[in-house]
């Protein structure tokens, strides 16, 4: 995977990206050569209210 393929979401996280896939959207952080996934939301859900508390996940 090529981790700067997600958009920028500097508007709620300002160092984080996000990459939509089918229905989902990941919300993302790279980190050197690893890959911090913070949150993955339905396309419906509003992110502003969802990545208020977020737990991360390494890869």
């Amino acid at each position: 995977m090529y981790p700067e393929l997600g958009q920028g979401f500097s508007s709620v996280m300002p160092t984080y990206r996000r990459l939509a896939y089918q229905s989902h959207i990941i919300y993302y952080k790279v980190l050197d050569e690893k890959i911090l996934i913070t949150r993955l939301l339905h396309s419906k859900q509003d992110p502003a209210s969802s990545l208020s508390d977020f737990p991360t996940v390494k890869c």
